[in-house]
Parts: structure tokens; sequence; C-alpha cells
């Protein structure tokens, strides 16, 4: 056995033996022919020349990427790996004078040679990963830079991609990244990220310029809005107007309204269906399927497997929809819906009358791409919602409602196409869904256990919300985070007042209710104007509670800033608070938990509110 291993391992490294080598769950290397020379493979599947080699400056081995296989042949890395060795018998650096001379090329050059190296290379990156570091250097890099303020940052450079690696400084990158951030943090976030990628990756011996602090990611806005049910019933009386005669769409409304009828009806099947606007706008005939039960049949999805084909049911309002436009587009030229069947618009659902037109920069317009942007916004503001809203608001609404009408979110996650974890971040509790929620727990306690002995109320929601931005502070957020805070602990209470009185001796402990409550309900100071007052509010209502339920005992506790995962500050916050505090630290979980245990043991305290927050004296 031991000799098989050593011919194994002494066997020639040729093509066919690279080629054939198998991905392990770990990371493993074969020597190569030449001293040094080493092919690694990596569980992903890739496989990487290197070359390691000593100098007498450097305590510990070196390593130098010789490049990919099969890039790079054996013969390939053993030529390159004897060039190396050539230069550490002259006394030189492999990797210092790779620094030199990588600095001196252009960047196009070098990206150019990263997309034939790295992102070529199979099962290294994801197709989406791959796909978005394209669309950042594709903008940014390989396209003229027009934007002045762009170029006053760049010393007036038409087209960076004739630069040198060295003419990218740590300052030009941070003044880069603030202006793209000021238009957009989202594509300001991606490109650092795309680009921190590619010179660690891939220009690995040269300073990453890109190496900024996390302090200057930029935060961005998350629309996760919805439409209530009430709200969404006005919407899609605005986005589908038909005549009461013919049934037919009635145009002279959306020729008043100025509106997109295409546009309209796309937004109403978003509404209905819960698709990404993305998959709905390219949908043809030809993936409707009307045989049994109806439904669409999506070649690829955001979600599913590489060359997967998924498919969802269509619900009735979503197929009377496709029913309304299939019958508007026959034989009524007059249809915004109606192309001639040698026309390609013929084949999309929501087709575009634009298809075919001449740019002035002489491209062509796809003939699916439908921009309901502006049509979203304008029904938006006829239906009475002056809220900014966007497009793929319409999915987390299907999810909400969805999920409000079934209760089940397994069901809410199919029909979305998604898994329950992600569907749960799509469908927001709505105040019925809540309200049910917490009959459930009393009729589950009073039932199973008939007793308990002690309740802790440690539910929290907030928004971060600047006080000086306080009418961005909706009713739908305010409601939300007061429901959270103050209603649900109330009716827990309440609801859970007899299963208390019941409570048997156990470890000496009675009846006991431990709100969690916050340094902001006392000094104001927190997310928000409405997280404040719903902590204040739970302070009032143990004070309150404490002398109507007695003999069961009633306290509170506000907290200062403890380290959870509640809400999320960077490391200089923290190290700031606890500069302020009387212990020098910032609070932990165990903290709250010891003061709830003491409280829990003493008999003699009822009605208290007690401050926990290090002599910190608040939050900011």
């Amino acid at each position: 056995m031991e000799e098989e291993n050593k011919k194994s391992k002494a066997r020639k490294l040729t093509d066919a033996v690279c080629r054939d080598l198998p991905r392990l769950d770990k990371k493993y290397y074969k020597p190569g022919d030449f001293p040094g020379l080493q092919f690694w493979v990596l569980p992903s599947g890739t496989k990487t020349w290197y070359y390691q080699y000593r100098t007498k400056n450097k305590k510990y081995p070196q390593s130098k990427k010789l490049g990919n296989y099969p890039i790079v042949s054996v013969v390939e890395a053993t030529k390159k790996a004897k060039t190396e060795a050539l230069k550490i018998f002259n006394g030189q650096d492999p990797r210092e004078t790779e620094k030199s001379e990588l600095l001196e090329l252009q960047l196009g050059e070098v990206i150019r040679k990263y997309y034939a190296e790295e992102l070529t290379t199979v099962n290294q990156y994801r197709p989406s990963t791959i796909k978005g570091i394209k669309a950042v250097f594709g903008p940014w890099i390989f396209r003229k830079t027009y934007e002045k303020d762009i170029l006053n940052r760049l010393e007036r450079v038409e087209d960076i991609q004739y630069k040198k690696l060295s003419f990218l400084t740590p300052k030009m990158a941070k003044e880069l990244f603030q202006v793209c951030g000021s238009r957009s943090p989202y594509v300001a976030n991606r490109l650092l990220e795309y680009l921190r990628k590619f010179w660690n990756d891939f220009v690995k011996i040269a300073d990453n310029p890109f190496l900024l602090k996390k302090k200057y990611k930029y935060s961005e806005k998350v629309y996760e809005d919805y439409l209530s049910p009430v709200e969404l019933k006005r919407v899609m009386k605005n986005l589908v107007r038909r005549d009461e005669r013919s049934g037919r769409l009635l145009y002279s409304y959306y020729k008043q309204w100025s509106l997109s009828p295409v546009s309209c009806l796309l937004l109403a099947f978003l509404l209905t269906t819960g698709r990404r606007p993305e998959e709905a706008r390219s949908l043809t005939w030809g993936q409707y399927i009307r045989t049994g039960i109806k439904r669409i049949q999506l070649k690829k999805t955001k979600t599913s497997k590489k060359n997967n084909k998924t498919t969802f049911k269509l619900g009735d309002d979503a197929i009377k929809i496709l029913d309304l436009i299939s019958t508007d587009r026959l034989n009524n030229p007059d249809s915004a819906f109606y192309f001639t069947t040698d026309d390609i618009r013929n084949k999309y659902i929501f087709p575009s009358k634009d298809y075919g037109r001449i740019l002035k920069n002489g491209k062509c317009k796809t003939p699916h791409i439908i921009n309901p942007n502006k049509t979203w916004a304008n029904v938006l503001k006829y239906s009475g919602i002056e809220r900014e809203m966007k497009v793929y608001a319409t999915r987390h609404t299907f999810a909400t409602n969805y999920y409000s009408a079934t209760k089940d979110i397994k069901a809410t996650a199919e029909a979305l196409g998604v898994t329950e974890k992600i569907a749960l971040k799509y469908a927001k509790l709505l105040e019925d869904t809540m309200v049910e929620g917490i009959n459930k727990i009393i009729n589950y306690v009073n039932k199973k256990f008939g007793y308990i002995n002690v309740l802790v109320n440690n539910a929290a929601y907030t928004e971060y919300i600047k006080f000086s931005n306080y009418k961005k502070l909706t009713d739908k957020i305010y409601n939300k985070i007061f429901f959270v805070n103050f209603t649900a602990p109330y009716k827990l209470c309440t609801g859970l007042e007899k299963a208390l009185l019941k409570s048997k001796k156990k470890n000496d402990i009675k009846p006991h209710i431990i709100n969690i409550a916050s340094i902001a309900g006392i000094t104001g100071e927190g997310s928000n104007i409405a997280y404040c007052a719903s902590k204040g509010a739970v302070i009032t209502l143990t004070k309150s509670l404490s002398k109507c339920m007695k003999p069961i005992r009633v306290n509170s506790i506000s907290p200062g800033l403890i380290k959870t995962g509640f809400v999320k500050f960077p490391k200089k916050y923290y190290r700031e608070y606890a500069k302020r505090t009387l212990v020098n630290r910032v609070g932990s979980p165990e903290d709250v938990a010891d003061l709830v245990n003491l409280l829990l043991k003493n008999k003699y305290i009822s009605g208290q509110n007690i401050v926990i927050d290090g002599g910190g004296g608040g939050v900011n």
C-alpha cells in the first residue's frame, strides 16, 4: 500500500493528470517536475500553478502565482518556474520584481488579463459575481468618463484604462468612491467591493489602494415598503380600467391621465403574482401554459439553479389580467398590445412600442424593455399615496397580503419561488396577523401548561430615522413600532394574568412580569421618536400594571447600549460609548440576564424601573 502511494506521489504531472485530478473538500497540491513548482487544487475546483522559493532576506518561503490551469499548461508552468529560479540565482526577488513591473502596466491591460485568467476559471466565482464585476468595471474602467466632478478627481483623465496601476493611489480611490457615492450609494459600494477583490485576488503583490475602512461604506436605502389591503384596492382600480359594455380596456381613461396601458397592466400583474419586475417584463406568450392548471414557466430566475426551469401557478386575478390582454390584442389594431404576427413584439405579453427605434447613439431598444417607473409613481399619486415607493414594492406587497390571507409562510415561499427564510423578509406582518399570533401564544400557554411563573417581554422593533427627519416617520412605521414595543407586551401581560396567578412554587419564585424597556424611554434619545415614546410607554405601563395586577410583581429594566445584533453600530461608536460610562465598557446580554435573575429572587421589588447602562446616561 505504501509503495502504491509513493508511486502515485511520484507520478509525473502531465496535462492529462492535471485535468483528471479530483476536487476534494480540502485544498491539496501535487509537486511538479521542477523543484519548487506546485500544482494546487482548491475545493472550488480551481487549479493553479505556484512557484515556491526562498531568498536570503526572507525568513519563510515565498510563493508566486504562475497562472491557472488549463490557461497555463504543464510545459508553460515549468518554463515560468525556471525563469523565476534564474531571477533568484541573479539575486532578484520575483515578488518585488513583479510588483515594479505590474505597477508600470496599464489598468485596462491588467483587467483584461484578469478576465482571461480569473473570471473564466470554472467554479471559482458564481455567475452573479462575475456579472457584477464586469458590470462595475465596464462603466468605470472601459468607458470614457465624462462626468466633470469625477474628471476633476482623476486629474482630468479622459480614459482611465490607459493609466498605469501606480496612478491609482489610496487618496484617489477614496475621492472616486465619495463622488460615485454621492450619486448612487449602491454603485459606489459595489465598485469598492469588486475593485478590492480585483486587487486582492489578482494584483496581490501591489499595494491595494481600495482597502478603505468600513466607515466609508455608504448606507444604502432599503425600499421594503408595501401597500396595505385598502391601498392595494385603490391602486388596482387605477391600474385596470375596462369598458363596461365591451369589456375591453378603456383607453380614453389612460389617455386622460397620460398613463401607459402596457405599464399599468404589467404593474397589475406584478401585484397579483409577486414576480420580479425583470422577470415579468420579458415574459412571452409561449411561457404561458393554459392547459390544465394555468401557470407561467420561467426559463431561469434569480434564485433558481443554473440551467433550471421553474414554474409557478397563477391566481385568479393574474389569469383575469392575462385573459384581458389576450382578448384586447386580438383583431384590435387600436390596442396597445396589438401587433401583426410577423412582428417580433407579437410574442411578448408586455410589448414595447419602441422596439426597433433607432436612437441617437445608434443603438436599438430590445423588444421587451418596459420601464414602468413613471407610470408607477403617477398611479401612486392618483391613488392618494404620497410616500416614495419603488416598483420592487409590488413584490413586498404581494408577499405581505398573501401571507396575511393564508397564514402559511411555506405557501408564501412557494408562490414567490424563494426559501421560507427569504419569504419572511418579503412578507411584513400586518397588525391583524400580529394580533392573531399573540392570541395563539396565549391560547397555547393556557392549554399546554396551565400556568407560568415568569413572563419576560423582550420584543422590540425600530427603524433608524434621524430626529431632524421626523417627517419620514410615517404612520405605518409609527404604528408598527408601537404595536411591537407596547401593544404586544400589554396584551401578553393581560392575556396571561390567569396563568401567572396559577403559578406553582418552583425554586421559590413567585409570579413576576419583567418588561424590557430602554434608557431611550427616559432620556428621549434613541433610534427615532416613536421608539423612545414606545419604551417610555412601557415604563408607565409597568407602574400601572403593578398596582392593578397584584399580587403579581411587575418591574421593568431600561438598558443602555447593549452589544447585540438588534442595532449594528461601528466599532468606533462602541469605543466612544464605553468611554462615557463609569465602567469603561459596553453592556452585554449577560449583564441584563443577571439583573433579571436578581429581580426574580428579590420579592420586595415591584412597580420599579431599573436602569442598567454602566453609568453612561443614555444612548445617542
